[in-house]
């Protein structure tokens, strides 16, 4: 859904997609910025690794330049085999139960845990 009183939130100022490459799986993490809500289309490709097996839900911490932690709420892919493609979807607010991102947030940062033997995966998005 939507964050409510999008005005007032920071634009996305670093390249939408971030790519990350390791244990044969290349993973692409795209955000659309703050008005999209915290809802990243992930895509997993490998010729190697059977990726049905992660769910990266439970995988996964988004986090705030001022440390404000966000849930993850679902992970939503088919199986696919050697390439999976979905949306992960986290709350927009932190675990503390304020928003996880305000006007004053300058970045934030997407952690995706032991995937193809690569224990930390981290994508970066810079706001202005």
């Amino acid at each position: 859904r939507p964050m409510s009183d999008n005005k007032d939130l920071p634009a996305l100022s670093s390249a939408a997609t971030q790519t990350n490459e390791g244990g044969q799986v290349t993973m692409s993490v795209t955000w659309q910025g703050p008005s999209a809500g915290m809802v990243f289309d992930v895509v997993m490709d490998t010729h190697s690794v059977d990726l049905d097996a992660y769910d990266l839900s439970q995988l996964s911490v988004l986090m705030a330049d001022d440390g404000h932690e966000a849930a993850s709420l679902s992970w939503d892919a088919p199986e696919g085999g050697h390439h999976r493609e979905g949306k992960l979807t986290f709350n927009d607010m932190g675990l503390d139960g304020k928003p996880l991102i305000t006007s004053s947030t300058k970045g934030i940062e997407l952690t995706i845990w032991d995937v193809a033997d690569v224990q930390q995966r981290s994508f970066k998005w810079t706001l202005r």
